[in-house]
This record gives structure tokens, C-alpha cells and sequence, in this order.
């Protein structure tokens, strides 16, 4: 094959697809498709790991499942006729995390390097939250900058979170507030309550910041608001 890539890719599944390159146009071709998780990768051993899923599909796609999530997996295919079999064309993906959802099930997020994130799902509101602050962080040692597509946390001068977000926040509707920390790991975290930006009932964000780690949203449905809620809405 002269490509292979990913067409979707979730937190438990993720279709494989690839472009033939027939030897002839009389050349009948099959392919074998091998699999593993890039953790099992040796460098001694090429072949380590590999677990096959198919040495004769005719389809130029495969829907790879059961998958685990947040992994990161290899996979390659070569084409075979009766003259024998093509070279390996390798590719590497990451499988997505399942959304992380709150004990009262209204929001739905995940995690990246030192932070959590939620999003309602019934408003376009979102919760940033940064743990493992030390006990002796004050609220004038933060410095929290938001843009209308970036996020920025500094302590001290020292980043703590920057980054590109997946959309738009409406910048002057931020609030932060900075609390102990709940829990036997003490210390203090920071909770940065934004709005997103856009017609109201978008699409879910997948990750907070482009490059971080993404959840499966296609599990997610936006919830109803009820009664109390819309009349609060109109009043306001």
C-alpha cells in the first residue's frame, strides 16, 4: 500500500484504511494486517508484539476493536499474490480517553499534563482545574491570561498551562477562584470557569488544548434544560 492511515479513531475503536498500488490491473490482491500496542514495541525485535487480524482481507479498510483507551497502537499491512508479499507499510495512533463525567452526570471531560477539564452538557460552560499547587500559593503569586483562543497560567512567572484551546471562549466572562485542596494530598488548586464562545448547542470539545490528550465525544449527548433553568435564562 502506498498509504495507510486512521479514517476515525475513538476511545475503543478506530478504522484502518490504506491505497492499493496493484502490480497489474490482472493482479488479484489480498492483505495482512498486524497490530500491536506501542508499548510491547522492542527495538531488538522488530517482530515483537504483532498480533495478526486478518492474511487475506480484500477490502482496502479494516474497523480495528476491541481497542484500549488513551493507547498509543502500531499497525502495518502488506498486500500478497501469487508472486508472494509486498514490503510492511507501518503507521502509529492513539486511541482517545473516555470522557470523565461528574457524579451528577452533567458534565463530561478529561485530563492533560497537570490539569482537569469539564464541560456541561447542558451550557457551553467549562471548568479548568489545576491541582498539586503548594499550601503557601496565593491568589497575586497567579497570573491567569485568557484570549478568545488561548489559555495562559503562570506562578511566579513560571507556566504552569499554556496553549492554543480547541475553540473560542468569550475572554471577558472568566472568573478563577483558588481553594485548598480536597482530599489527603493537601495543598491548593485553581478553578478557571470559562464560556465558550459560538451558538449555544455546539459540538463538544474532544480536548481543552489542541495537542493535549482527547476524549470520545461521539458517547456524549447534550442534556435537556429543564423549566427552572430556561425561565432563569430568559429573565436574565
Amino acid at each position: 500500500p502506498k498509504a495507510l492511515g486512521t479514517e476515525t479513531r475513538g476511545a475503543v475503536r478506530s478504522k484502518l484504511k490504506w491505497l492499493p498500488t496493484p502490480s497489474s490491473r490482472y493482479s488479484t490482491e489480498l492483505y495482512e494486517v498486524h497490530i500491536r500496542p506501542r508499548a510491547l514495541a522492542n527495538g531488538d525485535d522488530e517482530h515483537k508484539g504483532w498480533v495478526k487480524l486478518a492474511d487475506d482481507l480484500s477490502e482496502v479498510e479494516l474497523l480495528l476493536k476491541p481497542l484500549q483507551p488513551g493507547t498509543e497502537y502500531d499497525v502495518r499491512v502488506r498486500a500478497v499474490n501469487t508472486k508472494g508479499a509486498s514490503e510492511w507499510r507501518e503507521c502509529a495512533f492513539t486511541t482517545k480517553d473516555q470522557p470523565v463525567l461528574s457524579a451528577d452526570g452533567e458534565r463530561a471531560g478529561g485530563a492533560g499534563p497537570g490539569y482537569t477539564w469539564a464541560q456541561h452538557l447542558k451550557d457551553e460552560s467549562l471548568v479548568v482545574t489545576l491541582g498539586g499547587l503548594p499550601s503557601s500559593t496565593r491568589g497575586k503569586q497567579l497570573e491567569v491570561k485568557v484570549l478568545p483562543g488561548s489559555l495562559e497560567v503562570r506562578r511566579e512567572g513560571s507556566v504552569l498551562l499554556s496553549g492554543e484551546l480547541f475553540g473560542g471562549v468569550r475572554h471577558e466572562e472568566v472568573e478563577w477562584e483558588l481553594t485548598d485542596a480536597s482530599g489527603k494530598s493537601g495543598g491548593r488548586e485553581l478553578s478557571i470557569s470559562l464560556i465558550k464562545s459560538g451558538k449555544s448547542g455546539g459540538p463538544f470539545w474532544p480536548h481543552l488544548l489542541k495537542g493535549h490528550p482527547e476524549i470520545d465525544v461521539s458517547t456524549l449527548k447534550r442534556k435537556e434544560k429543564d423549566i427552572d433553568e430556561l425561565m432563569a435564562e430568559l429573565n436574565t
